[in-house]
């Protein structure tokens, strides 16, 4: 069930991955605990940026669980400026649905100089 057929598109809920105790390669949602396969190159609508840098879409590497009639977006976790992800990538300070704030990767080319 979802509001988009009335027009309406909701804000995307961005909250950190949960690991499996048993199995540390596996990552699942937060909010009902179904795995989340792998991640891809997603884009987070409304995030909260606490850095001074205007965004109104991220575009990150992450997990999404569809089992919600919202979308749930799982960043990858990641050090500051993404050190793991080449020089084309840096990061934003995003505050999370659990009001934590945490690095996202974010390609240069989206944060406006």
């Amino acid at each position: 069930m979802s509001l988009d057929r009335f027009g309406v598109e909701s804000p995307d809920v961005v909250r950190a991955p949960v690991q499996d105790r048993h199995d540390k390669d596996l990552k699942a949602c937060p909010e009902c605990g179904q795995p989340v396969g792998e991640p891809t190159t997603l884009k987070i609508s409304g995030p909260v940026v606490v850095d001074d840098v205007q965004i109104d879409a991220l575009i990150t590497r992450a997990y999404r669980c569809r089992s919600h009639a919202y979308d749930v977006v799982l960043p990858q976790r990641v050090g500051k400026g993404a050190p793991g992800y080449g020089d084309e990538w840096t990061t934003v300070r995003v505050q999370f649905a659990d009001e934590r704030v945490r690095h996202v990767a974010v390609p240069n080319r989206v944060i406006p100089e």
